[in-house]
């Protein structure tokens, strides 16, 4: 086996080298890594004497707090609000009106066309397609003139008739 000289093929080899390398030192590193020992609670019942002291709070000692005197708040005049209009039509509430129906030729007038389509036909070019005559190409079973200086072997004959035939269906 002749292995390539190219320069990517051993690039590529070099690069899953790494690869592996690397995902086999990493499996190593996480096989001898010292691993946590889960932490066991247990549930065992208060003592007394805790029980007692939740049971019983001790009082806190009292708070002096200030008296404050608060100011009144003044009295403010609200003006009754101002009465609602009189109820006349006003634009937004009026319906759209209908667009007029308008036909082709009247668009065009307003909105002339600048640059009209141009509708030039261009005429196709008659391609003309050499007949096959397939008859023609038919070989002989046994052909007794050819124009070649050798014979044809049999093997070829073979050949010769089965694609003369793919060529009839």
């Amino acid at each position: 086996m002749k292995l390539p000289k190219d320069q990517p093929f051993w690039t590529s080899v070099i690069l899953h080298l790494v690869v592996i390398l690397f995902l086999f030192l990493a499996t190593i590193v996480q096989a001898f890594k010292p691993k946590e020992k889960p932490h066991v609670f247990e549930m065992v019942e208060p003592n007394a004497e805790v029980s007692e002291s939740q049971s019983n709070p001790v009082p806190l000692p009292p708070v002096d707090v200030p008296e404050v005197e608060l100011t009144p708040v003044p009295q403010i005049d609200i003006p009754p609000p101002p009465p609602p209009p009189d109820p006349t039509p006003r634009q937004a509430d009026m319906p759209p009106p209908k667009p007029q129906m308008v036909s082709y030729e009247d668009f065009l007038k307003t909105n002339p066309v600048k640059n009209p389509p141009r509708q030039t036909q261009t005429p196709r070019q008659q391609i003309e397609v050499p007949q096959i005559d397939v008859p023609r190409l038919v070989i002989p079973r046994h052909p007794t003139n050819t124009n070649t200086d050798r014979p044809l072997s049999q093997a070829q004959l073979t050949e010769l008739q089965r694609y003369s035939a793919r060529l009839r269906s």
